[in-house]
């Protein structure tokens, strides 16, 4: 136990089991090892400050990806930034070709997106986003990186490539 009554062999533990697949999701938006490491370090960081604001509404993988998006996305620059070494072909952090499915979770719009990595012949589950509408306007967006969650929308854990995504490229401006 910690000195403020935490068990931190428990958190630890808690926290290990992400360790990795958060250090490839902060590797992917940043293109950087260093500013991966050091994201997660203070995602983890944040995670143990906030740990009492943790309700279980959420699984405890989608709560430690929302801390360091504050981090990674500081504006319209950020953004675009981010975007556009995660689409470029010759960045490192490229992603791949997406693919977005319009759907509805909790009487919301949601997207399904996959994602085609050059080498692939198809596109493949990616994650499940979804939005929160207040005022005609997007006011929050969760994003689940789970394949696993499109069997439960019904949706393929596969959609074949056609002719008509490889002329449709769009480059964030």
């Amino acid at each position: 136990m910690g000195g403020d009554g935490r068990d931190d062999a428990a958190f630890t533990t808690l926290v290990e089991r992400h360790a990795r697949e958060l250090r490839i999701h902060c590797y992917r938006m940043t293109g950087s090892l260093t500013e991966s490491e050091e994201l997660v370090q203070e995602t983890f960081l944040k995670a143990w400050r906030k740990l009492d604001d943790f309700e279980g509404r959420a699984s405890i993988r989608s709560w430690l990806y929302r801390p360091p998006l504050t981090v990674w996305f500081e504006g319209r620059e950020a953004v675009l930034g981010a975007l556009a070494r995660s689409w470029n072909p010759g960045s490192p952090s490229y992603v791949g070709r997406f693919r977005a499915v319009g759907i509805a979770a909790n009487r919301q719009p949601a997207m399904a997106t996959f994602v085609r990595k050059e080498e692939d012949a198809d596109f493949t589950a990616f994650a499940i986003s979804l939005f929160m509408i207040a005022d005609g306007s997007i006011v929050d967006a969760t994003a689940f990186h789970d394949p696993s969650l499109f069997a439960a929308f019904g949706l393929p854990a596969r959609l074949p490539a056609s002719e008509e995504e490889e002329d449709s490229r769009w480059t964030p401006s």
